[in-house]
């Protein structure tokens, strides 16, 4: 009897074409996506893309150190360092315990720069092919495509990629101090410095950090 009272106020609100085009979009949507889920084996790819994304981690952030230590200078990575982690950070005394430990390794950076950059083309090579590589195979089993362009082929076209993505790195990196001297310049004009652009752009990294 319940069961029937419950069909018949549904039935004041939908028809019944309505409740099956319901049950279909659920259907086709929440129950499919679980069932490609389970047929593609999402959480053992995912563990395999987020291992690889660990080991290529490691080549790539020497070759960043080893790059950022040839071109930039020392004084300008601790100075952008400093705002940076002020600007994320907005409890004084946590943010300074930060710029604490972070500059006092800036250095050291610096110093094996040389030996940090060799490692890392060899371990660039090596390790973070892998992770486009991975990415690479498992959306060609998702999407059937079985085409393979042979060995080589692939390897350069991912080590390609990894060479994007520290370009990239790279171009981000010149992004803060070129703010920092656009800030700086529209202080020197008076039309400009109505428009409070420092306090604005604080507000902007301060809302991307939460």
């Amino acid at each position: 009897m319940n069961k029937f009272n419950f069909f018949s106020v549904i039935g004041k609100y939908f028809t019944f074409n309505q409740y099956r085009k319901v049950l279909n979009f659920l259907n086709h949507y929440v129950v499919g996506l679980f069932r490609r889920i389970d047929d593609h084996h999402i959480f053992l790819s995912g563990g395999g893309i987020a291992f690889s994304l660990i080991l290529s981690t490691v080549p790539i952030l020497l070759l960043l150190f080893a790059l950022l230590g040839n071109i930039i200078d020392p004084h300008t990575i601790e100075e952008n360092l400093s705002k940076l982690i002020v600007t994320i950070i907005p409890y004084p005394a946590y943010a300074e315990f930060t710029k604490n430990a972070v500059l006092k390794r800036v250095p050291e950076v610096f110093q094996y720069s040389n030996a940090a950059f060799y490692l890392g083309i060899i371990g660039l090579f090596f390790t973070s092919t892998w992770l486009f590589s991975s990415m690479r195979t498992i959306l060609n089993r998702i999407f059937g495509y079985d085409k393979n362009k042979g060995f080589i082929t692939g390897l350069m076209r991912d080590f390609g990629m990894v060479l994007l993505v520290i370009v990239m790195i790279l171009v981000s990196t010149f992004v803060l101090p070129a703010i920092n001297i656009f800030i700086k310049a529209t202080e020197n004009f008076d039309f400009l410095v109505n428009f409070k652009v420092d306090e604005i752009m604080h507000l902007v990294f301060s809302f991307t950090s939460v």
